[in-house]
């Protein structure tokens, strides 16, 4: 057996750690006005979100990456913050014959990682739910508030508001050679939040990570 055939098991599994803690490494609430953000990165985020950074690097056959961005909203009880939503993504990338052991540990650590969001969204309120989405997996919990209605006494009725929603998304996607967590939280729906991990999960099945700069 060649020495780098050897260490790909121990090299694999110590990626596929390192992406797993980055999905949960939370990104600087205050970043730049404009943040260095790695093309290949840019165009995994969602296309209507404000990007607040993220890193690609590429050393021969084998990659790792992470992002966040945060997602627009609009409630009258969330006016204080017009982005009140925020994604972050981690990957690991394997080319060439790396690829085959990402496809031997990658489901096991997909569904690991499903497996704790289960354990650790249980609590009082919603019962977390797994689903199926796109070409990944997410858990979930999702919940709404009660929206104070208006006080102000304006002479005419009072307005009341919709509830305001609060979402916490956790996802696992797999392709042919690359690995992706993805975390969504904050008050958005949970129509928008699905479909923003969706959107990413279809980018990522699209993304040449070998040609990435």
């Amino acid at each position: 057996m060649s020495p780098i055939r050897s260490a790909l098991p121990a090299i694999a599994g110590i990626l596929l750690g390192l992406s797993a803690a980055a999905a949960g490494t939370a990104v600087p609430a205050r970043a730049q006005t404009q943040p260095a953000v790695s093309p290949v990165i840019a165009g995994l985020l969602p296309s209507n979100g404000r990007i607040r950074g993220g890193q690609f690097t590429l050393a021969g056959e084998m990659g790792m990456g992470n992002g966040a961005s945060d997602l627009p909203f609009d409630h009258p009880c969330l006016k204080s913050n017009a982005f009140p939503a925020r994604v972050t993504l981690a990957l690991t990338y394997y080319g060439g014959e790396m690829a085959g052991m990402l496809q031997m540990q990658g489901p096991m650590v997909n569904e690991q990682t499903l497996e704790n969001a289960m354990q650790g969204m249980d609590g009082p309120g919603e019962s977390p739910k797994r689903e199926k989405l796109g070409i990944g997996e997410i858990v979930y919990v999702y919940s709404e508030s009660t929206c104070q209605p208006e006080t102000i006494d304006t002479g005419g009725p009072a307005r009341t508001y919709p509830p305001t929603p609060s979402v916490k998304i956790i996802g696992v996607a797999l392709t042919a050679n690359a690995r992706m967590d993805v975390t969504l939280e904050g008050g958005i729906t949970l129509d928008l939040a699905k479909s923003a991990v969706a959107e990413v999960f279809g980018k990522l099945a699209e993304t040449d990570f070998s040609k990435a700069k």
